[in-house]
């Protein structure tokens, strides 16, 4: 989850013809924001952001307030 002030440009850049699919913002996209960057003085994007990442087990219920950004990959059947 992406704290409201966080620019979309960091958690949804293009990614044609992938958009909006959960597996591809894991594969592409998730790796940068954890890299290390110059541009946030050494600390990821994520960590600058504030992100917060989360495992839902069954039977947990998660709030997401308003106006927070997500992406969800289930993984398992459900």
């Amino acid at each position: 989850m992406f704290p409201p002030n966080t620019p979309s440009s960091i958690y949804d850049p293009p990614m044609k013809p992938y958009d909006h699919e959960g597996v591809a913002w894991f594969t592409h996209v998730y790796p940068r924001l954890l890299a290390p960057s110059d541009k946030y003085d050494g600390q990821s994007a994520a960590k600058y952001y504030g992100m917060i990442e989360m495992l839902q087990r069954p039977g947990e219920t998660v709030f997401v307030p308003g106006g927070w950004a997500h992406v969800v990959m289930n993984l398992g059947r459900c």
